[in-house]
C-alpha cells in the first residue's frame, strides 16, 4: 500500500511538520495518513489559501480537533489563524494532491497553480529543497510524459501502491 511506502521514505522519517490535504475531485484521500502510526509525535499542517494573496498557500496547523470550511473553491480549510500559518519553507515534507504523473515525477495538478507559486522558489538555482515534495498516488495516474513550462515545480518523488518514484 502506497502509506506504507510513503512511511519508509527517508524524507517521512526525518520530517517534523508535514503538511497533508483535504481531498477535492479526483485527487486520492490523503486523510486516512492523519490516523497512521507512523505520523505520531509529527506536526500536522493543511494548505489554506493565505490572506491577502489569491495565488499562494499557507499552512496550517492542524489535529482532530480543528473544524474546517468551505473555501470559495469548495475545498476544505481548516479553521485558523492567520498568524499560526506556516510559509512553505518552514515545513520538512508536503504531500501534494495531483491529477496524474510521469515517471520523472512532473505533476499534473488541478489547474490552479497554487503549488507550483507556493514553492516556485525552489526552482531557482542554489535554492535549498526544503521541504520535500512527495504525492502518494495510484499507478493508474502515471503518464507516459507530462510536458512541463518553466513555472512548473516538480516532486522530489511519487509514491504509489506499488512503487516509488524519486527525481
Amino acid at each position: 500500500m502506497a502509506s506504507r511506502r510513503l512511511a519508509k521514505l527517508r524524507w517521512f522519517r526525518r520530517a517534523k511538520r508535514i503538511a497533508l490535504y483535504y481531498p477535492a475531485g479526483a485527487e486520492l484521500d490523503v486523510t486516512a495518513l492523519i490516523h497512521n502510526q507512523a505520523l505520531r509525535g509529527k506536526q500536522l499542517y493543511l494548505p489554506v489559501v493565505a490572506p491577502g494573496s489569491t495565488a499562494r498557500l499557507g499552512f496550517s496547523p492542524w489535529n482532530e480537533k480543528v473544524g474546517s470550511r468551505r473555501n470559495r473553491y469548495g475545498i476544505a480549510e481548516p479553521l485558523h489563524r492567520p498568524a499560526a500559518l506556516l510559509r512553505p519553507r518552514q515545513l520538512d515534507l508536503v504531500i501534494t494532491p495531483l491529477v496524474g504523473f510521469d515517471a520523472d515525477c512532473h505533476r499534473l495538478g488541478a489547474g490552479g497553480g497554487y503549488y507550483d507559486r507556493s514553492f516556485a522558489y525552489r526552482n531557482r538555482s542554489g535554492a535549498w529543497r526544503k521541504p520535500r515534495l512527495v504525492a502518494v498516488a495510484f499507478e493508474c495516474q502515471r503518464l507516459e510524459r507530462i510536458s512541463t513550462q518553466p513555472w512548473d515545480v516538480s516532486l522530489d518523488a511519487v509514491v504509489s501502491e506499488r512503487r516509488t518514484y524519486l527525481r
